[in-house]
């Protein structure tokens, strides 16, 4: 018999084609080991980026909040390295999902947001952007429970591919 697996999942509509993967995040103190979570009491915009490793705060919401540096070191970004403080935080993502104890980075500069989810959290689960008749959605689940193959779908006839 396969054991359940409790699974959260996260899923966007947002009306119009998405020029990015934005939802709401807030943080806190990291909270490993079943301790509470207790965020701060406001919510940031996160943006979901496939091209970021590790997912990153603006310094500017690091010293707002008090974080406490826990070591420095160098980041690569699209605009050059930079030797950049790193914080423990729980993150929690909209409709349940907690990261209790997650390491990110902090970065010098305008990035457009005031977190970066990067594929250090992405890779925990199933990501899927979706974008039918124009219309941009977003689904999360985590942890990763199955295997997501547009191709086999097609090839099972379950989702045919039609050309107009």
């Amino acid at each position: 018999m396969t054991p359940q697996v409790e699974c959260h999942t996260l899923f966007v509509d947002y009306g119009y084609r998405a020029r990015e993967i934005a939802t709401s995040a807030k943080i806190g103190p990291s909270c490993p080991g079943g301790r509470r979570f207790a965020p701060y009491s406001q919510e940031f915009l996160a943006i979901w980026d496939t091209g970021a490793t590790q997912t990153t705060i603006t310094g500017k919401l690091a010293k707002k909040l008090g974080l406490y540096k826990i070591r420095e070191h160098m980041v690569a970004g699209v605009t050059g390295s930079a030797l950049c403080n790193t914080y423990l935080i729980a993150l929690a993502l909209p409709n349940g999902i907690l990261i209790p104890e997650i390491e990110v980075a902090d970065c010098v500069g305008n990035i457009g947001c005031d977190i970066l989810i990067g594929m250090d959290v992405i890779g925990m689960g199933d990501f899927a952007v979706c974008n039918v008749q124009g219309n941009t959605t977003f689904s999360f689940r985590i942890p990763s429970v199955a295997v997501v193959n547009f191709t086999s779908l097609v090839l099972q006839n379950q989702h045919p591919i039609l050309y107009t």
